[in-house]
């Protein structure tokens, strides 16, 4: 399985054209990202959960890959659910903390079947 990561800088467009996110900080379960706005100050910052989804092959189609994937940027009805935003760096470094602990709890209790590739919260039934 390959995943493309998020850039480090995202140029916003569509409902946050003028903002720019730069990344402050990553793990293997969230990230952190800073948005500034078009005259170079800081607007707010963006904690959210690493989300992957597979890399479309064909539009018209709608076939996607089964081996290449990329993480996705949360969209505004995402907040509040897997990304939430923060006003200072100090309380979204907090959320990622609190995020991240989460996440690793939750992750100990998913299991990865090696025969169908798939991911569940008890043992696959094709075994």
């Amino acid at each position: 399985m390959n995943i493309k990561e998020l850039e480090k800088q995202i140029i916003g467009g569509g409902e946050v054209k003028g903002l720019t996110y730069n990344q402050k900080n990553s793990s293997q379960h969230a990230y952190i990202y800073e948005a500034i706005n078009e005259a170079g100050k800081i607007s707010h910052y963006e904690v959210f959960e690493r989300k992957n989804s597979p890399v479309c092959i064909d539009f018209e189609s709608r076939v996607y890959s089964e081996t290449e994937f990329k993480e996705s940027y949360p969209k505004s009805n995402s907040f509040g659910i897997w990304a939430w935003t923060a006003n200072t760096l100090d309380s979204a470094n907090n959320r990622f903390y609190e995020l991240n602990i989460k996440l690793e709890e939750k992750a100990k209790d998913i299991y990865y079947c090696n025969r169908c590739h798939a991911m569940f919260d008890m043992e696959c039934v094709c075994n």
